[in-house]
């Protein structure tokens, strides 16, 4: 079963190998139990299990991590029901079993924090941290980026996550970026951020962690560059949807979570109304 969807899924945009990682340990959980012999409760043991299990770095597993295993998990069984594998899922015959996700405590860097991040990384990182930060895009988009994408002032990404094509905007600063880039790279390779000989980067894990720690910044992924991003336009005026757009939501729903204002923001709100209740008599 494992191969199967791995077969078939690989392929996909949003297949990373985060997924790849989680199918396979999958396989090492239940890897010779037959699929109708799965239960509710191995499905509980499992999760409580990987929640238990550090992370290969030694830090807790959190309940964002353990419940994108389990959502693998639940796609691969809801599949084999589809392909006539399975006859149900035992997703559906008890309590959900996904944490419950507190939305509201999404990180996102602060003005000061963002050029502590800058100022420490090295010149291969600033300006994938840069385009991420003037732009919201995932990190596999970045990385992937090709100059062809960029035309009329406009970032375009047609293969997305949702599926739906997306347009981005350029900003000036964005502008000088890509001009230096430009510049360094003598159009010797088709992707805007690559290596010395014109190859894409394939990671930036250990090098942004690495300026993370250099910053003094703690507990913040490179997806959080993206939180950043909708944080800031929120802070400045811009409004759900067009946070919505910029980002590739299908749901506006799922730009609530970026209506969260730091608390130096609200004050300042809230300090417009001073003179509100004022007597002037």
């Amino acid at each position: 079963m494992a191969d199967h969807y791995l077969e078939i899924y690989r392929q996909q945009k949003s297949f990373h190998n985060f997924k790849k990682q989680i199918v396979q340990t999958l396989t090492e959980a239940f890897g010779s139990t037959r699929l109708s012999q799965i239960t509710y409760l191995d499905l509980e043991k499992h999760r409580n299990t990987r929640k238990a299990t550090p992370t290969w770095r030694g830090e807790t597993r959190s309940d964002a991590r353990v419940n994108r295993e389990m959502a693998v998990l639940k796609h691969m069984l809801n599949k084999a029901v589809e392909w006539g594998m399975l006859e149900g899922t035992p997703f559906k015959k008890g309590q959900k079993l996904m944490f419950k996700e507190n939305n509201h405590s999404l990180r996102f860097l602060s003005e000061a924090e963002i050029e502590a991040l800058l100022a420490v990384c090295p010149p291969h990182l600033r300006p994938i941290v840069e385009t991420a930060l003037l732009t919201g895009m995932r990190k596999e988009e970045l990385l992937s980026l090709k100059w062809e994408q960029i035309n009329h002032g406009l970032i375009h990404l047609i293969r997305t996550k949702s599926g739906n094509p997306r347009h981005i905007p350029i900003s000036g600063r964005l502008v000088e970026i890509f001009q230096q880039l430009r510049h360094q790279n003598q159009l010797k390779s088709p992707y805007v951020f690559c290596d010395g000989e014109g190859r894409r980067f394939n990671s930036v894990k250990r090098s942004f962690a690495t300026a993370c720690r250099k910053a003094g910044i703690e507990n913040f992924r490179f997806h959080d560059l993206r939180h950043t991003f909708a944080s800031h336009l929120i802070m400045r005026g811009a409004g759900l949807k067009t946070v919505q757009e910029l980002l590739g939501h299908s749901d506006i729903k799922m730009n609530m979570r970026y209506a969260h204002l730091s608390p130096g923001h609200l004050q300042e709100s809230v300090n417009l109304l001073n003179n509100l209740a004022t007597n002037p008599g």
